[in-house]
């Protein structure tokens, strides 16, 4: 059995007289809220976790961008991004994601240690 949903278009939208009177989103003002909603982020700690990664990763690119003598840089930010990828992906049991994520892990540790070698 399934539930029939009302879809709710901008131009059927009766607006309500109450609120931030006529000023904003005519969807949020037809449902009777006159201001978003402040607990509009998750409660799972995944999603933190996949951003936090994600800026390590991104940080390590901006590293390999700005040139030849940030690169241990690079590889730390990456290495630590990739860790966190890891996690990630072990909670959602992504095995494409573990595969992959592992073989950059092992290529950056080696690359690593070929720097301190």
């Amino acid at each position: 059995m399934s539930a029939k949903q009302n879809k709710v278009h901008y131009w059927s939208v009766e607006l309500k007289k109450e609120g931030n009177g006529g000023v904003g989103n005519p969807m949020v003002r037809a449902m009777g809220v006159s201001k978003p909603d402040r607990n509009w982020w998750p409660e799972d700690f995944q999603w933190y976790l996949k951003w936090v990664a994600s800026l390590f990763v991104m940080a390590s690119l901006m590293m390999r961008a700005a040139g030849v003598e940030y690169r241990m840089y690079d590889l730390y930010l990456g290495w630590m991004g990739i860790v966190l990828w890891i996690w990630v992906s072990v909670i959602w049991r992504d095995r494409a994601l573990i595969m992959l994520n592992t073989v950059s892990w092992f290529m950056l540790t080696v690359a690593i240690m070929k720097e301190w070698a």
